[in-house]
């Protein structure tokens, strides 16, 4: 199932041919059976970054956690000591959601897939399985290069206060508050899963056949 943001479009074609105009109506998300093709349709006529990534939970998240439901306020509370017997580290996941897992570069078992990102125009991106921007500008580079991230027009985004506005309205920061850590880019050669840590720690597991074991 790929999902496009910013914009709707029409499916126009399958692999086993075109769809009439009366047949295709407006979309964002598109089905798409294994092995098979589809052609969509759209004016690009709205710039900025947007993503296309797939819509199957299955796929966002590549566990692969078929028979799970939905973990959310589940109460793991002794979980990870049972399961750091077998996987040293191992942190439980999916009671409070999962936006920030993906930057932690935690070992994950061999014979599965970590949640994978990577640095984006202003923070940290999270999103396993198929991910990938779909850059629009009202003019592209002469030469066929990199665009780099799209940049916001001014006003469109919330800006740091002024120390003299912040007292102004009577908010007083202490001087020592920590500021957001920067992202930082994988080293060469090395997979994006989160910040690098010092011990060069792999941060994915290679692709082996794992023994199944019950946790009791």
């Amino acid at each position: 199932a790929i999902h496009l943001h910013g914009y709707n479009f029409k499916v126009t074609e399958t692999d086993g041919g075109e769809i009439p105009e009366a047949g295709q109506w407006p979309e964002t998300t598109v089905h798409m059976p294994t092995g098979s093709t589809r052609t969509v349709e759209f004016v690009a006529n709205e710039p900025g970054d947007w993503v296309m990534h797939c819509h199957m939970l299955h796929h966002v998240m590549t566990q692969m956690g078929h028979d799970f439901g939905n973990m959310i306020g589940v109460n793991t509370e002794g979980l990870n000591k049972k399961i750091r017997k077998f996987v040293p580290g191992y942190m439980v996941m999916g009671q409070d959601g999962m936006g920030d897992m993906g930057d932690m570069g935690m070992a994950v078992p061999k014979n599965s897939l970590p949640m994978v990102g990577g640095p984006g125009q202003y923070d940290y991106i999270t999103m396993g399985g198929m991910f990938t921007i779909l850059k629009v500008r009202d003019e592209l580079p002469a030469d066929g290069s990199e665009p780099g991230w799209y940049k916001s027009p001014p006003g469109t985004l919330a800006e740091v206060a002024p120390a003299d506005d912040l007292r102004r309205d009577g908010i007083d920061l202490p001087k020592d508050l920590p500021k957001t850590a920067a992202v930082r880019p994988p080293p060469k050669g090395e997979a994006w899963c989160g910040p690098v840590p010092p011990t060069k720690t792999p941060l994915l597991a290679k692709n082996e056949v794992t023994a199944r074991i019950k946790v009791q």
